[in-house]
């Protein structure tokens, strides 16, 4: 084996190993589900209750809630 495929297979492995010990981390701006919503500040420029801020639970839909106009 050329010292060039060595050392390209060095690198491959190295790359590998730190590519694996990399942890995925979620960090949710909103609930998670019905079970698990969360409060947040809102307003809505036109439709119902348009103009003023307000507080929905998230996720949610905003329609349902009072808000907007359904099309």
């Amino acid at each position: 084996m050329s010292r060039k495929h060595f050392l390209g297979t060095i690198l491959f492995l190295l790359t590998a190993w730190v590519v694996q010990a990399q942890e995925t981390e979620r960090q949710y701006l909103s609930g998670t589900g019905l079970g698990n919503t969360v409060t947040w500040q809102f307003r809505v420029s036109e439709g119902h209750n348009s103009g003023r801020w307000s507080k929905i639970e998230v996720p949610s839909q905003w329609e349902l809630q009072g808000f907007g106009e359904y099309t």
